[in-house]
């Protein structure tokens, strides 16, 4: 006795997951090809600019690093600045900064990891990073740099990241 099979159209679920995989190849060629198209929209000033806050940012995380292992503050490269001078550099990037002045201020509740740092070309070249003319403010905690020298790019971009 042959039994015979309904002739059903549709599709499979190995074809259906072949046209997932394909998408999700599509896609990401895409992506990385529009932040690449981005990235060409600077000039080349301000591509060096914005790698070397990247150089800097990634040595502030490692240096953090180092200080939470040692729990010394003399690994925090840089001069600790006061809750003004880092409250008007950065108020035009983030708003109004999480710490209370009267906090920030005040030894007792703030720890050096903290605090705001001012790493002038002395400090970058004692971190690694030579001939640099720029000054960047940094927080050792949360990873946040600002190029206080050139503070935005020719494009009007703003040169401050924090780490995410």
């Amino acid at each position: 006795m042959l039994v015979k099979m309904k002739n059903e159209k549709g599709i499979t679920l190995a074809s259906l997951i072949i046209i997932i995989i394909v998408l999700f190849i599509i896609v990401g060629i895409s992506m990385g090809h529009t932040k690449y198209v981005k990235q060409n929209t600077y000039s080349a000033g301000s591509r060096i600019l914005l790698s070397e806050m990247s150089q800097v940012q990634q040595l502030v995380l490692e240096t953090y690093t180092k200080y939470k292992q040692t729990n010394n503050s003399d690994t925090l490269v840089g001069t600790k600045i006061t809750y003004s001078k880092a409250s008007d550099s950065l108020k035009e990037i983030s708003g109004d900064l999480s710490l209370r002045e009267e906090d920030y201020d005040s030894k007792a509740t703030v720890s050096d990891e903290e605090y705001y740092y001012m790493l002038s070309s002395d400090d970058l070249a004692r971190m690694g990073i030579q001939k640099s003319e720029e000054a960047y403010i940094v927080n050792y905690s949360t990873g946040e740099v600002m190029n206080y020298v050139t503070k935005t790019t020719k494009n009007g971009d703003l040169l401050y990241d924090y780490a995410k």
